[in-house]
């Protein structure tokens, strides 16, 4: 079973202003510690492929460990 994901997540949080914001994100999980490196250069290549097929992503993460997959790390980059 592959450890490999694309997710889209959409953040919804609110400015230091008030205003409630929501940005859609698409999310590449790609471990760094895996030992198939042709299965990551794969996933890596078919990033733009799957990315095209959702309208309108406001941002795009790679995520290299389970620890990064936070909301808040999220919107603190969101909201810069």
């Amino acid at each position: 079973m592959s450890l490999y994901r694309w997710a889209v997540y959409e953040v919804e949080f609110t400015e230091d202003d008030g205003r409630k914001v929501s940005k859609l994100c698409f999310v590449m999980f790609c471990p760094d510690d895996t030992l198939n490196k042709q299965e990551n250069f794969i996933v890596a290549c078919n990033k733009d492929q799957m990315k095209q097929k959702v309208s309108e992503v406001n941002y795009t993460f790679q995520i290299n460990k389970w620890d990064d997959l936070e909301e808040a790390a999220f919107i603190s980059k969101i909201s810069k």
